[in-house]
């Protein structure tokens, strides 16, 4: 603001001296001009007279007609002299004249005045050429009249005006900044200290102006703006209080819906190995086996206990980031155990499992337990989708992607300083194909959202796939669906794979 006030200053100011200085400029070169025309008529008027004079007191056949026009011409200011007889003969010559030079001023009666030099624009010019002729038009005397005198008058004359210019300017611009400080400028800070206060806080402040009536309107105008300023900010502090107490109540219903929704997935997540245990238990009960096969069927029902107690803990820290680094794992490994657990389930009876490992694939940073846990929820939602009978493919492939990484993103042995740019990463991928029904296409947008699902009361939660979209994102990856109803669905689990040294 005080930039912009110095800036409207500095130009009024200027704008003021310009308009001076031009002014009294032009008046002062007019007024000078008309003193040179004023000086050189009469110049022109004193050397008309003498050369009348001489043209009515002698007469050219008379034998001392030299001698006259000399005894008249020695009382003026004269230059050069050129006096010739009847015949065109020189009879007297002082200086090397010998014609007229410059602009005719002045034709009367044999007599002609020419000025050489100057002009308009030229000034005053160097001096007059008078001719006085005789009857038929023959010459007799031709002399000069220097213009010096004129030209210091008119230079003096000069000097005063620019005086009078620097003067007036003077006068002229410390009066209009005067008005200008009192009228505009002072009125203008004395609003912006308004706005200062008010912008710090003071929003009873208002500025009150004496002045012009386009500053008056600008202060009425600016206190008007100030009122309903207040009056939006007074409203939208009442609406903040008012957000404020709702934020509260929502934050108490939020942390009272994730008690429900880490109740709910608790619940379905115990589900699955308390399936495994449960059969593990009519098998036991069926009896007909051994020692090692009893041993086995409960070491198998210790395990999922174990798992119990596992994903109880894992789910009171399922939203946060893992802190701690997550060691390398072999995808295939963990695919085939998510199998084997599901082998002795009761929803597996009649389902068959095809795998397609592809060997020496890379491995990828996540927890084992979690991709394990993803992996079952998949396998248990194809199976199903199938009624419990049929077949699902398990695949894990390996490909390359290229992706943009946002400017300011650094890898290892990347610039510090980087422009958005595309590279290349390896990813992991583990398809699950069930041949069910498929998902509708109007319930393709909610399948990952929390508490949905299309299963009947008792059989679901809604919460697995989000859960294992929620565990696959933290570690950089993501999950996509692949569906035809009445063909098939497939989900593909995407990870990054681990970066080795080149």
């Amino acid at each position: 603001m005080k930039e912009r006030m110095r800036s409207i200053h500095s130009q009024i100011v200027g704008a003021i001296t310009l308009i001076a200085v031009a002014g009294i400029g032009f008046m002062g070169l007019f007024a000078i001009k008309m003193i040179e025309n004023t000086a050189i008529l009469q110049k022109v008027e004193d050397a008309s007279f003498v050369a009348r004079l001489i043209h009515h007191q002698t007469r050219p056949s008379d034998p001392s007609f030299p001698a006259r026009v000399l005894d008249i011409l020695k009382e003026t200011d004269i230059g050069e002299i050129l006096i010739t007889d009847g015949s065109g003969r020189v009879v007297f010559r002082d200086g090397s004249v010998d014609s007229p030079r410059g602009r005719l001023m002045l034709v009367d009666r044999g007599v002609r005045v020419y000025m050489e030099g100057g002009g308009i624009f030229m000034g005053v010019g160097e001096r007059l050429y008078v001719e006085v002729s005789s009857g038929g038009g023959t010459r007799k005397v031709l002399f000069t009249m220097p213009l010096t005198a004129i030209k210091q008058e008119v230079r003096r004359t000069w000097l005063f005006v620019l005086f009078y210019i620097v003067l007036d300017a003077v006068i002229i611009t410390a009066v209009g900044v005067y008005f200008l400080r009192r009228i505009v400028i002072n009125p203008l800070k004395r609003l912006e200290e308004v706005v200062a206060r008010i912008a710090g806080g003071r929003l009873d402040e208002r500025v009150s102006v004496d002045g012009v009536k386009e500053i008056t309107a600008l202060a009425d105008a600016f206190n008007t703006m100030a009122d309903r300023i207040e009056e939006e900010i007074r409203r939208l502090n009442r609406v903040n209080r008012e957000l404020a107490s709702t934020q509260e109540e929502l934050l108490r219903a939020k942390t009272l819906a994730s008690m429900g929704r880490l109740a709910a997935g608790i619940a379905h997540e115990v589900g699955n190995p308390l399936g495994a245990v449960q059969g593990y238990l009519d098998i036991l009960k069926k009896g007909g086996l051994d020692r090692e096969e009893e041993k086995e069927i409960l070491e198998r029902t210790i395990r999922e206990i174990e798992r119990i107690d596992r994903l109880v803990k894992d789910f009171l820290s399922l939203s946060r980031q893992p802190s701690k680094k997550e060691e390398p794992v072999d995808v295939n490994t963990v695919v085939e155990d998510a199998i084997s657990f599901l082998k002795h389930h009761r929803e597996f009876a009649d389902v068959k499992i095809n795998c397609q490992l592809k060997p020496g694939l890379a491995r990828v940073i996540i927890n084992e337990s979690k991709l394990r846990q993803v992996l079952v929820n998949l396998l248990l939602n194809g199976a199903e989708s199938m009624d419990c009978k049929g077949t699902i493919d398990v695949i894990t492939d390996e490909r390359t992607e290229r992706y943009r990484m946002p400017p300011g993103s650094r890898r290892k042995g990347d610039p510090v300083f980087s422009a958005e740019r595309e590279l290349t990463r390896r990813i992991v991928c583990i398809s699950v194909r069930d041949r069910g029904c498929g998902i509708p296409r109007e319930d393709m947008d909610r399948i990952f959202e929390p508490f949905f699902t299309t299963k009947e009361g008792g059989k679901g939660t809604g919460l697995g796939l989000f859960v294992a979209r929620d565990i696959i994102r933290a570690y950089g990856g993501d999950i996509t669906v692949d569906t035809a109803v009445g063909e098939g669905t497939t989900f593909t689990v995407h990870l990054p794979a681990e970066e080795t040294e080149r």
